[in-house]
């Protein structure tokens, strides 16, 4: 199987030791993956929807070829039915606090299943794109071979990315000079 990962140069952020478990997100598609990284935050229409070009300048697309079969949990409306949950209130969700709750769902699902090697579900952007979420140290870089990278800051990364968020209404805010 082959997904799209997006990923950039610079890490945005750290983490302290112990405190998270590293994650990778990925996409069954270029869409999917550009959806749960650079758009995941977007509005629904006719809100104003726009990302920031300094949100992907230094980004990148891959493919990945899994190399070995990966066990994940479905987070889809039957299996969500059987936690008690919904898909508006896990996967729909929006804001800070929102997303924390989703965090803590998916600790609580790392922690109580050490077979799973990730969790999979349909974007809350596109609900046709599957996504998935793979952990770290049960899903490991050796799983999967890497194609080249392709810059979505410029050239044919930028096209495709361009003609994608003008498809879906999403203006991009050029950076200051």
């Amino acid at each position: 199987m082959t997904l799209f990962r997006v990923f950039r140069q610079a890490p945005n952020r750290t983490a302290a030791a112990g405190q998270c478990v590293p994650t990778l997100y990925a996409g069954k598609s270029f869409e999917g993956a550009i959806f749960e990284s650079i758009l995941r935050d977007m509005p629904p229409l006719p809100r104003t929807r726009r990302v920031f070009e300094r949100d992907f300048q230094d980004a990148a697309l891959a493919e990945l070829t899994l190399l070995r079969s990966l066990r994940v949990a479905r987070l889809f409306n039957q299996e969500l039915a059987t936690l008690g949950l919904s898909r508006k209130a896990l996967i729909e969700s929006h804001g800070v606090d929102a997303y924390l709750w989703t965090v803590a769902w998916a600790a609580a699902l790392h922690r109580d299943n050490p077979q799973l090697d990730g969790l999979a579900w349909h974007s809350r952007q596109q609900d046709s794109e599957l996504v998935y979420v793979f952990f770290g140290g049960r899903a490991e870089a050796g799983d999967f071979r890497q194609g080249v990278p392709l810059p979505l800051g410029w050239g044919p990364g930028r096209t495709r990315l361009d003609a994608m968020v003008a498809t879906y209404q999403v203006d991009v805010v050029p950076m200051p000079p």
